[in-house]
């Protein structure tokens, strides 16, 4: 568990001794490791997973210093969904038209390991729905995707820049013209022959203004002054149950300003 978290955390650990140490040795102590995998083939799987989470942070790093926030979400989210990509099709001999199979077999193996570290009560249950729920995973696999390493991403962005406090995290607002792709996939979704497409388009949009939503909650959080240790709480309060919420919140703050409102209300007070 301890091992696991260390790697979830690694990209910020590694921006951070970047950022506090430039220059080539602390890229020369990270890639060291990379060494096993010629000296232990075993671990070589291990070792790519260490591997990609270093090189993300590298690109966080790299955009960070440059004060550019998009990218150093955008950079590591895209890396991980093209190495995710490639080991699927590596899965299948590269051939893309097995790629749904592969990514039916992805889904199925993630609900095996759910139903399997689940309590026994709930197997019955869980093996009964596993085909709905396999047929979402498979059909939502894009979405889902793009939302799980985009938030990997700003989670480790949150913990550098809660150190370094170089790039200001509650102004970021989603572009303008995401509101297209955002009308583009209701209107697909309404489509019977387009509902798929339209749906994902729909939730990748919404993970954008997600990420406004938090920097609206972020700044309500700090005009009152909440100690750190709280507002990490309520991060993952919203991460893990009000996540469409958080997201609606985000977009609407396209016409409503709602930072604005919130710097208003305190300096009313």
């Amino acid at each position: 568990m301890d091992a696991t978290l260390l790697l979830f955390l690694l990209p910020a650990f590694y921006c951070i001794q970047q950022l506090a140490l430039p220059g080539w040795p602390t890229a020369v102590i990270a890639i060291a490791p990379l060494a096993l995998a010629f000296v232990e083939p075993r671990f070589i799987s291990g070792i790519s997973i260490y591997g990609l989470t270093v090189i993300c942070g590298m690109l966080m790093c790299a955009a960070y210093v440059r004060r550019r926030l998009r990218l150093a979400l955008v950079l590591p989210t895209a890396l991980l969904i093209l190495a995710s990509l490639a080991g699927l099709l590596s899965s299948v001999g590269f051939h893309l038209q097995a790629l749904p199979k592969a990514i039916e077999g992805f889904a199925r193996a993630m609900i095996d390991g759910f139903i399997a570290l689940s309590p026994p009560e709930q197997h019955a249950e869980l093996t009964q729905g596993r085909y709905e729920l396999e047929a979402r995973l498979t059909g939502f696999f894009p979405a889902l995707l793009v939302m799980a390493y985009s938030l990997y991403a700003w989670l480790n962005l949150v913990l550098v820049n809660s150190f370094r406090c170089e790039l200001n995290l509650k102004a970021y607002k989603a572009s303008d013209w995401l509101l297209l792709p955002f009308i583009a996939g209701g209107l697909g979704a309404l489509i019977p022959g387009g509902r798929l497409i339209g749906l994902n388009v729909l939730l990748i949009v919404l993970n954008v203004y997600f990420f406004q939503g938090m920097a609206i909650a972020a700044s309500y959080m700090d005009g009152r002054h909440w100690p750190r240790f709280i507002k990490w709480l309520v991060y993952i309060l919203l991460v893990i149950q009000l996540y469409i919420g958080v997201a609606v919140l985000g977009l609407f703050d396209t016409w409503f300003d709602f930072r604005k409102k919130i710097g208003n209300s305190e300096g009313e007070e």
